[in-house]
């Protein structure tokens, strides 16, 4: 097992999925629904996780054989509850507005499979270089049942 899962996100073409797999990323993680992206992702046995928002977008993901998908959880827990529920053995991914302080809320909803965000790695300890703030974050995170994305694809 590796020590370290990478993969790459806010993709937004097959040229930049080729260069992050190039680079040794082991699964996309995109903004939008992109149909480019996520067939040249399925048909190339890349784990993808493309950003949804609405139930027709859900349905694509799901036609195409995905089981996680990632959501801005606009409406929060409700929303994605809401949402989750004519789509059964799919999971989100929720990324925006995720902080430390609401982390184990949503990592024990059911339709959750992990949680994004700059609650782990904020944008002035990285300007910092502060990795060690950074892994404590991380160990916080890790504690409350963190998920690794890659679970999902076995």
């Amino acid at each position: 097992e590796p020590e370290v899962i990478v993969g790459a996100g806010t993709v937004l073409t097959v040229e930049q999925v080729q260069q992050a797999v190039a680079c040794g990323a082991m699964f996309i993680v995109s903004p939008g629904y992109n149909d480019t992206v996520v067939r040249y992702c399925c048909e190339h046995g890349i784990p993808v996780i493309p950003g949804v928002s609405n139930a027709t977008e859900i349905q694509k993901g799901v036609a195409a054989g995905l089981k996680g998908l990632k959501i801005f959880p606009l409406g929060g827990l409700s929303a994605i509850n809401f949402l989750a529920a004519p789509f059964p053995g799919v999971k989100f991914l929720p990324a925006g507005g995720i902080l430390m302080s609401n982390l184990a809320e949503y990592l024990a909803n059911d339709h959750i499979f992990a949680c994004a965000g700059g609650f782990v790695a904020r944008a002035n300890m990285i300007d910092a270089e502060d990795w060690d703030g950074v892994t404590k974050l991380c160990e916080q995170a890790c504690r409350l049942r963190w998920a690794s994305p890659l679970r999902m694809w076995g």
